[in-house]
């Protein structure tokens, strides 16, 4: 998540030893700098990282299996003194635009020493990554300030940017049977004039992958995954105690098979939080519907998610979703104007799943 903070009056202003210095790749050396920096830069203590921390920061972003694609890396910015004053992440990702193969810098975690905030660093690190080959270069903001940034550097906010929805859900009997589900279904048919429909869990990293390429859309912004790279995020992905449990769903429709998917997390609270998506064109509000019922039946309280596109918006709401402005926003920056055409043009956003708002760097 690109966040940034103004400093208060007290805090001790940027010096000119934090604004030089220089912007690096990021190297494994750095991971114990980096962890420390997250404590002074997030939770405010000037105090070492947990052997965890350092870990999950070596494996969320040096054990990718895509990083050594042609594409800018996550950086560091290095004072005078040989200080780590910040942190701009990235990770590496593969999509298909318009029919054409792209690579891209998905924007992570942005650090910045308290005591050098102001000092133009963010700048610096924005710069330097959009100057990578990468075709795109993408993140989500968590603050205004941030995204008055990212706008200063070419970046631009698609339409849909920054909004989520909320599925509310009733509350099962509680001992449901497989009546009451169905019924549940069955309503959620005559409503919607669908077939019935199942739901079924996910296999694993292999089936998502298998999936994301068969939904596939020149029309949209389509993750291009291979099996390497999505066991690697299901396995990130399960490490997210706090955030949730991981899990994915497959909607099936009689008599015409899979009408689409759902990856998430699902928290103690019986929240389950979308992180990516893909559904045929004609059976959004179906697959919507079906969600709903499963969560109902497996005693869920709420469903939420970003809105990825205007189909899906338009399906949530029809199935009684409320629509609420997010904390973030997206920013999407593109040199060539072909790839920003094609970005822009498919009206749809890139799922939090390739992103990295899920990491749970505040478990540790």
């Amino acid at each position: 998540m690109l966040a940034f903070e103004t400093p208060s009056a007290d805090r001790v202003t940027a010096t000119a030893s934090h604004a030089a210095g220089r912007v690096r790749p990021f190297e494994p050396d750095d991971v114990p700098a980096v962890a420390d920096l997250y404590m002074r830069a997030y939770r405010r203590v000037d105090r070492s990282a947990s052997p965890e921390l350092r870990r999950y920061v070596m494996e969320a972003f040096l054990t990718d299996p895509w990083r050594r694609l042609d594409v800018s890396p996550s950086l560091v910015h290095e004072g005078r003194d040989g200080r780590t004053t910040a942190f701009l992440g990235a990770h590496p990702r593969r999509f298909i635009v318009a029919g054409r193969e792209i690579t891209a810098s998905a924007m992570g975690q942005m650090m910045v020493d308290p005591n050098a905030r102001r000092s133009g660093i963010a700048r610096r690190l924005g710069q330097a990554m959009i100057a990578g080959p990468q075709a795109l270069t993408f993140g989500t903001t968590a603050s205004a300030e941030a995204a008055m940034l990212w706008r200063s550097l070419g970046f631009w906010n698609p339409a849909a940017s920054g909004m989520t929805w909320r599925r509310t859900l009733e509350r099962p009997p509680r001992f449901p049977s497989r009546r009451w589900f169905a019924e549940r279904l069955a309503a959620g048919d005559r409503r919607f004039g669908s077939a019935t429909l199942a739901v079924r869990a996910m296999i694993g990293a292999e089936e998502w992958c298998g999936l994301t390429r068969l939904f596939a859309d020149d029309r949209h912004v389509s993750p291009n995954l291979d099996d390497d790279h999505a066991r690697w995020i299901w396995s990130l992905l399960g490490q997210s105690r706090q955030k949730g449990r991981a899990q994915g769903w497959v909607v099936e429709r009689r008599g015409f098979g899979t009408i689409g998917w759902w990856v998430g997390l699902l928290d103690d609270a019986g929240r389950f939080r979308v992180l990516d998506t893909a559904v045929t064109p004609n059976h959004v509000v179906d697959a919507v519907a079906a969600l709903i019922a499963h969560g109902e039946h497996g005693g869920w309280t709420r469903i939420e998610g970003v809105c990825t596109s205007p189909a899906l918006t338009a399906a949530v709401v029809a199935c009684g979703a409320r629509l609420h402005a997010g904390p973030g926003a997206h920013v999407y920056f593109a040199a060539d104007p072909a790839v920003r055409a094609a970005v822009h043009n498919a009206g749809a956003l890139i799922s939090e799943l390739h992103s990295e708002s899920w990491l749970s760097f505040a478990e540790r």
